[in-house]
């Protein structure tokens, strides 16, 4: 039985729209998850969901940026709502990119992903989000606003004092300026 047979042509363009989303969007969606989990299952999960309430208003939304932004926001809001109901182990800092990396600069990576890893923790959460939405997803601090629902201001601060109190625990545990 093909999987769309008996669909009318309004349900097989809300089924192609949501295929297309879920192709395009489907890592930064993951990546925010996991930013805020660190836990791959409950970060695939967290994807799940976000493309299910996609699903539901896929008539609603509008493509191109507002619609990454919204999915991102989705994503996130459910991480958090993941997130409390779990005590969070701190995770692990993603080392796939050292494999491309000469071994003096990945030597220096590793250091500065541990430093990272060690001093994340310690952060408030919402500099925790920031910091990680704008690393690791690469997101600029527009789009860092939206998902946050927040003024691009509020997330520039947020983004400064993450930098700083990650910076003094550097200078303070391991004599780093």
């Amino acid at each position: 039985m093909v999987w769309n047979q008996g669909l009318n042509a309004q349900e097989q363009t809300d089924r192609d729209r949501i295929h297309r989303m879920f192709v395009e969007y489907r890592e930064s969606v993951f990546r925010t998850a996991y930013a805020i989990l660190r836990d791959r299952e409950e970060a695939l999960d967290v994807v799940q969901d976000t493309f299910v309430k996609a699903m539901k208003k896929i008539r609603k939304l509008q493509d191109g940026p507002v619609l990454r932004g919204w999915l991102v926001k989705v994503a996130r809001n459910l991480s958090i709502d993941r997130y409390r109901r779990r005590k969070w182990d701190g995770g692990t800092v993603d080392e796939e990119m050292n494999g491309r990396m000469p071994e003096k600069d990945r030597e220096m990576s590793m250091d500065m992903k541990e430093m990272i890893r060690q001093a994340f923790p310690s952060l408030p959460r919402r500099q925790q989000e920031v910091f990680a939405l704008r690393y690791y997803e690469d997101m600029t601090f527009a789009e860092i606003a939206t998902a946050m629902s927040v003024s691009e201001g509020t997330v520039k601060t947020l983004h400064h004092r993450a930098i700083g109190t990650m910076r003094k625990l550097a200078v303070r545990k391991w004599g780093l300026s």
